[in-house]
């Protein structure tokens, strides 16, 4: 079969931020009084920040409000930058581009985060036909609905469509819209993966990304 479209998260396969979003995390929380360490936010990463600022600060018996996520969104913009980009991965947006593929940035942080880290990559919002974000659905990652939205924008039925994801939850997410998952080493494990059953090929880092696009006959 081949596939007409790429549908592509963000933190994870673009940017290396779950470090950089912990740290920040961490430092904003800390203005509210609360303490936490790096650890505790990873059974809540690629659910949206929602949960993983809320589920954090609950775990802690403390009651979440949302300038708990601005701030945080605040201090992750002054600390994210060029040096967490992933090599290649702007080039690989930038060819996508070029050879003219439909591809559309399905992202499960609100956009306040995305836009900062476009700005880190130096993409902006031109370089993809559409860009999803948190804020454009009720229910976020590990549910469809993303991933529906992002096919349905591009004109796509999600069949037809490449989901790219470094999550559990995302690569959840792209299976129940309907689209081939292809899951991103870093964040996960091969063998989680594995365990999970929802990804329908795996590559070990975002650079082998290109080389596998082309194996499934896209032009770039």
């Amino acid at each position: 079969m081949r596939y007409k479209a790429i549908l592509f998260d963000m933190d994870g396969v673009l940017i290396d931020s779950e470090g950089v979003m912990a740290l920040s995390t961490i430092e904003a929380l800390g203005h509210f009084g609360i303490r936490t360490k790096a650890e505790e936010y990873h059974p809540f990463v690629g659910k949206g920040e929602e949960l993983y600022i809320g589920g954090v600060v609950r775990n802690h018996g403390f009651v979440y409000v949302p300038e708990m996520k601005a701030h945080t969104y605040d201090v992750y913009g002054k600390n994210i930058g060029a040096a967490n980009c992933i090599p290649g991965a702007a080039d690989m947006i930038r060819e996508v581009v070029q050879a003219k593929i439909p591809h559309a940035l399905c992202s499960g942080a609100e956009l306040p985060k995305v836009l900062h880290n476009l700005r880190a990559l130096g993409l902006t919002t031109a370089d993809f036909d559409v860009i999803l974000s948190a804020n454009d659905v009720t229910r976020n990652k590990p549910f469809p609905d993303i991933y529906q939205k992002g096919a349905a924008e591009l004109g796509m039925d999600p069949a037809d469509c490449v989901v790219v994801d470094d999550t559990l939850s995302g690569v959840a997410s792209g299976k129940a819209a309907g689209a081939y998952t292809i899951a991103v080493g870093g964040t996960y494990t091969a063998e989680e993966f594995r365990e999970q059953g929802l990804a329908d090929a795996f590559v070990e880092k975002p650079a082998m990304l290109t080389g596998y696009f082309r194996t499934m006959g896209f032009r770039l």
